[in-house]
């Protein structure tokens, strides 16, 4: 069925098709992937990770900013790492780029090692949010930021194949999860490209304790906020 097929490209470019997808996704989200790295507010020292980075665009937009830090990729798709090892094969070799196989689950990436991260239209597919969201901010340095960018709820359901295997989500449920395992200061905002329009969540991990809180003591606090 072209709709079970175009949702499986969507979910992880796979097969010969696969290898021209992240081309499609690099034009028809050029919009929301700018959006979403700007938000970011990127420095040149900061070390991002990108989660789910498909065709790659959102790794060039970051390498125009960082310069002393690192950028890091994540993807499950084989197609996907194959095809940005030959695109950016100069950053690699220059350590300004490492790409790792991974779901959001299960990053396998040192704790509180990363300034910004970033993952756009991804969330449709995390097989467990409050876990994804949970790794997200284990790997955040204290202080640091993340943007989710996402489509609006009401436009992707009026799109058949997100019927197989998206899970929608309104930015007010994906506030409440972030909330819950302990973002701080998470905010939505609606933006619009020119051609469609995007949402773009952003939170920080807290980076000092509260006021009254032993730092070096309290273990929940230090779990939930900082591990």
């Amino acid at each position: 069925m072209i709709q079970e097929f175009v949702a499986g490209q969507f979910r992880r470019p796979n097969g010969v098709f696969g290898r021209v997808w992240g081309n499609l996704m690099n034009r028809g989200n050029a919009g929301i992937i700018a959006g979403s790295v700007d938000a970011l507010d990127i420095e040149p020292q900061h070390d991002v990770l990108e989660i789910g980075y498909g065709g790659g665009y959102g790794l060039r937009l970051m390498f125009d900013v960082v310069q002393d830090g690192t950028v890091i990729g994540v993807e499950c798709s084989e197609v996907m790492q194959a095809k940005a090892k030959r695109t950016f094969f100069r950053e690699i070799e220059q350590d300004r780029l490492k790409l790792v196989s991974a779901s959001v689950e299960s990053l396998s990436l040192d704790s509180s090692s990363f300034d910004r991260v970033i993952t756009v239209n991804t969330l449709y597919f995390w097989t467990d949010p409050l876990l994804g969201m949970r790794e997200i901010l284990r790997v955040l340095k204290p202080g640091g930021k993340v943007v989710i960018g996402i489509r609006p709820a009401a436009w992707m359901r009026q799109l058949a194949f997100t019927r197989h295997g998206f899970t929608i989500y309104e930015p007010e449920q994906v506030h409440a999860i972030m909330n819950e395992v302990g973002f701080a200061d998470v905010n939505f905002e609606e933006h619009d490209d020119g051609r469609l329009s995007y949402i773009c969540v952003t939170a920080n991990k807290i980076a000092f304790p509260a006021n009254g809180t032993d730092y070096a003591t309290d273990r929940a606090f230090l779990d939930k906020y900082f591990l």
